[in-house]
């Protein structure tokens, strides 16, 4: 589950937590203007949070897409800068 969006400082972050019966690794991916222009793999016990922080560069205008590997288009996170 993602949750806790903030933009702060030149910098995006989100909160990840694990609510499966298993430890399990997650891809979270930033996208902006349709294209993967971040991502980080985490690891995950079975219901830990960790935030995940991205540096916003100059490419990333007006807003960014977060989620994680197989999340549907439409129902990644939209955060606006």
């Amino acid at each position: 589950m993602y949750s806790g969006e903030q933009v702060l400082d030149g910098r995006v972050q989100v909160t990840v937590t694990n609510t499966g019966a298993y430890d399990s690794d997650e891809v979270v991916q930033v996208y902006s203007h349709n294209s993967l222009t971040a991502f980080r793999r985490i690891s995950l016990r079975k219901g830990e949070s960790k935030t995940v922080i991205f540096p916003i560069n100059s490419a990333m205008r007006d807003e960014i897409l977060v989620g994680g590997c197989g999340f549907q288009k439409e129902k990644l996170m939209k955060i606006v800068l």
